[in-house]
């Protein structure tokens, strides 16, 4: 089924464009998108994809996809982030890469696991030949299974810390921050608004904790493996049976809790002494399912995704990185952001800079070729996620996380080129209106302080 959706999505993206409304063609896909459609058409193979749900739970996603003779399988525990309780900020990581570490094989050639963690999901992947994938799925289980093994102090637990505070070290950018602070504001620091972690807290962490965290949340209707690329299925289905479907673990955590996003004006976080400030701009938004999202995309690629958008075009005053926006979809919650990163003393004309993109779309209807651009934007963009093993994947995966199916591969151009220029004013003026809006700035407060205290006495 899948197959026939990305081929006929294909098929319409090479053969149609969008028309004015006097029926003149008013932007078409450029040749890299035509030819990038043809390939994403040409390289998937039969049989088509298939979902198995093993009598264990896990959930089975083949994808077969012709491209080099390789394959990208990936297992995808819901243990992310956002499932640690307040004093927790930092375990699923720690416990993640403890797993991964625990089940690495000393063998030389043995398939080396990548680790990401998400708010949603631990996530493990491997890129390995296809002959290679019942041994990784194997691998796989082994990692997941903790039933019989204890964490004990050691090299692999302290590795594991180490890696944890290492790469919350590297996501400390200044826009990153700011878009960190953003979400703690949103989500009142639960969830998907998890404060970072300090690395004394991720050094603090004992056997004991990974235990219960692993007791807990990872067990198998947590669970989705997902094989994308050149394999046999049955061998998948093979080796899923035999080495998968025998793990029993119930999960006891509780569901997931998200809090309702609100807006809460206007927050500053001193940083004393950096040179740099960044306003991140947020509200709460629609899931992808909802027939307003694809609106909301073209206004958010119109608003900050590229050179031609609003943000780009607005020269803004020592800007020290592109501005840019999105949108970021969860599991129940998603949230729109613009992100804009100058000098201190530039923070009031920073901050008009974005209030006055956002009134001028609610009070005035975009331009057609503009929104247009956009729309095209959003496909190539898509198809070039699709056209590749590790992109195809995580469309696979955004469809589990949002409960959507096929059809949402399908319709996707269609309902992208129905987003007319009244609709994205409309989605603006709903979901973008001042007061949805929570404004964070980072900072040096004294430097900030009075140039926000006239632009918050504007607002509602």
């Amino acid at each position: 089924m899948i197959r026939y959706t990305l081929l006929l999505l294909a098929f319409l993206l090479v053969t149609a464009s969008p028309t004015s409304a006097h029926g003149e063609t008013a932007h078409h896909l450029d040749g890299t998108s035509v030819n990038r459609a043809s390939t994403v058409a040409n390289r998937l193979a039969d049989p088509p994809p298939q979902t198995t749900e093993l009598e264990n739970g896990v959930r089975v996603h083949m994808t077969p996809y012709e491209t080099d003779g390789h394959a990208t399988v990936r297992l995808a525990i819901r243990a992310g982030s956002a499932y640690e309780s307040a004093s927790e900020a930092g375990l699923a990581d720690v416990t993640a890469r403890w797993m991964a570490r625990r089940s690495a094989s000393t063998e030389r050639g043995a398939v080396r696991l990548d680790v990401r963690m998400t708010p949603d999901a631990m996530v493990f992947s491997a890129d390995v030949a296809a002959s290679a994938v019942p041994s990784t799925i194997k691998r796989l289980r082994d990692l997941a299974d903790n039933r019989d093994v204890g964490v004990t102090r050691g090299s692999e637990l302290d590795a594991a810390r180490n890696e944890t505070a290492a790469r919350f070290e590297q996501t400390t950018s200044v826009p990153s921050d700011a878009r960190q602070q953003l979400r703690e504001a949103l989500y009142g620091g639960a969830s998907y608004g998890r404060p970072q972690p300090a690395p004394r807290q991720i050094q603090s962490y004992t056997p004991a904790d990974l235990e219960s965290f692993m007791a807990r949340f990872v067990a198998p209707e947590r669970t989705d493996l997902y094989v994308v690329g050149s394999f046999r299925p049955a061998d998948v289905l093979e080796a899923a049976t035999k080495h998968i479907e025998p793990w029993t673990a119930t999960a006891t955590g509780p569901s997931l809790r998200v809090r309702t996003p609100k807006a809460t004006d206007v927050v500053v976080v001193d940083r004393a002494g950096r040179s740099e400030v960044a306003i991140a701009v947020g509200a709460p938004v629609v899931d992808p399912g909802h027939t307003d999202y694809a609106a909301l995309q073209v206004a958010t690629t119109l608003i900050g995704g590229g050179h031609a958008s609003r943000l780009a075009q607005a020269s803004l005053p020592e800007a020290t990185s592109s501005p840019y926006s999105l949108l970021s979809a969860h599991r129940r919650t998603t949230y729109w952001a613009s992100v804009v990163a100058t000098r201190p003393t530039q923070t009031r004309p920073a901050v008009q800079a974005i209030r006055r993109i956002l009134r001028d779309l609610r009070e005035t209807t975009p331009d057609t070729m503009a929104v247009r651009r956009a729309q095209t934007m959003l496909i190539d963009r898509f198809l070039m996620q699709s056209s590749t093993r590790d992109g195809l994947t995580e469309q696979m995966m955004f469809l589990g996380r949002h409960d959507l199916n096929v059809d949402y591969f399908l319709t996707y151009r269609e309902r992208l080129q129905a987003v007319s220029p009244s609709d994205v004013q409309r989605v603006v003026q709903t979901y973008l209106s001042p007061e949805r809006l929570t404004y964070v700035v980072t900072g040096p407060k004294r430097i900030i302080d009075p140039q926000i205290a006239p632009v918050e006495r504007q607002m509602p």
